[in-house]
Parts: C-alpha cells; sequence; structure tokens
C-alpha cells in the first residue's frame, strides 16, 4: 500500500530520479498530508527495502541519503482490570457482540480487522489462525477458555463468529462508553489498545519478550 502511494506521487509530479530530491519531496508531501514522523519514517521504510534490491541489482547506483525522522516515544496505553469491568459489561448492554468482540481482541492479541475477518474454519482445536494480517504473514494463537465462549456465544452466523459486526457502528458504542468512563478526551483508549493489554498481560505472566513477538506477528 505504502508502495503503490509513493509510485503515485512519482508520477503525479513527473519525478525521474530516485535521487535525495525524491526523499526531500516525498517528506514535504507526507507532512504537508498530516502524515506524523513515524507514519512516514514506515512509508520509506518500504520504499528503501525496493531501492536496495535495486542498487543490488545494478539498477541505481547509489542509495538516497535518509536520516530516519524522531519519533515520539508516547505511553504505551493497555485497558486495566478496573477499566475492563466498567467497559465490558456497558458494551454488552449495546450488543453483546461488542462485548465478545472485546474479549476475543484482549485474549488474542488480534488487531480488529483481523477479528472481524474471522472464518468459522479458521478456529479448530483451541487455537485461531489469522491468514490476513498486516504482517502478511499468518500466524495462529491459542484460545482462553473465555475466548472459547465468546466465540461460541456468537454462534454460527454466515461467514464468521464476528462477520456481522460493521466496524463503525462498533467504534460509536465504544466511543460513547467511552465518555461514560470519563476517557472522552483520551486519545488513546481506542479499540486498538486492546492488543496493547494481550501484549502486556502475556509479558507480565511469561517475561518472555520473543513469546510477545511471535504471538502478535510482528517481524
Amino acid at each position: 500500500r505504502f508502495l503503490l502511494e509513493i509510485d503515485d506521487v512519482i508520477q503525479r509530479n513527473s519525478i525521474e530520479k530516485l535521487d535525495d530530491g525524491l526523499v526531500d519531496q516525498l517528506i514535504s508531501y507526507y507532512r504537508k498530508k498530516g502524515n506524523s514522523n513515524a507514519t512516514i519514517n514506515r512509508k520509506l521504510a518500504a520504499l528503501y527495502k525496493i531501492l536496495r534490491k535495486a542498487e543490488r541489482a545494478g539498477l541505481i547506483t547509489r542509495l538516497p541519503s535518509y536520516v530516519r525522522l524522531p519519533e515520539k516515544n508516547a505511553r504505551v496505553r493497555f485497558l486495566t482490570r478496573e477499566e475492563e469491568r466498567f467497559l465490558l459489561p456497558r458494551l454488552e448492554e449495546r450488543d453483546k457482540s461488542y462485548k465478545n468482540l472485546c474479549i476475543f481482541l484482549i485474549d488474542t492479541g488480534a488487531r480488529v480487522g483481523e477479528a472481524l475477518g474471522l472464518k468459522h474454519g479458521d478456529v479448530h482445536n483451541g487455537r485461531a489462525t489469522f491468514w490476513i494480517t498486516k504482517s502478511g504473514r499468518s500466524r495462529t494463537v491459542p484460545l482462553t477458555d473465555r475466548a472459547v465462549c465468546a466465540l461460541a456465544d456468537q454462534g454460527r452466523q454466515p461467514g464468521g463468529p464476528f462477520h456481522g459486526v460493521a466496524y463503525q457502528k462498533f467504534l460509536y458504542h465504544w466511543n460513547a462508553v467511552k465518555r461514560d468512563m470519563g476517557l472522552k478526551d483520551d486519545p488513546q483508549f481506542v479499540p486498538h489498545m486492546l492488543r496493547h493489554t494481550f501484549a502486556t498481560m502475556l509479558y507480565k505472566k511469561q517475561k518472555d519478550l520473543v513469546l510477545v513477538q511471535e504471538a502478535l506477528g510482528h517481524a
């Protein structure tokens, strides 16, 4: 996705040389677009992977110069036990699927899109396999008893356990409960932090960063 976006910028601006000027123009373009330094770094990292391959193949003579932009090291937000005890019942009042989805995210570390795309056949012998992931590599994770119960509570609806959940509608109700919790101004209180919650709990229990890395599907 990043490379297609970069290619579009190159084509629209008639850029012919993959040199330092290209990098400067991309950084300027993405800043005007409102991208953070972290996002710009990820996009340029994708470009550099291709350029390094081109250099090794003799297609370009040198790599453009690029200094990684500074990133803010923000505190990683996760759900506390007290917040979980407040959040889950109130989501269930709105739709039990929202509670079940959150339990599944907390106990598996899945991204929201991975959970929504899960099919019934992807769950087998107490494990769930995510085939379409951000990293492009599938991964299989064990299910807690609570996650198994959440999936069972969803029934055998067509497609998969959470295929009937519309993300925008879920997000609307998440934000409503967030306001009820007095966290309206907390920018990090978003569904993705449930993945952080999983990682935090797993590390506290196992003290093994490699295990956390593999469970999250990080390279």
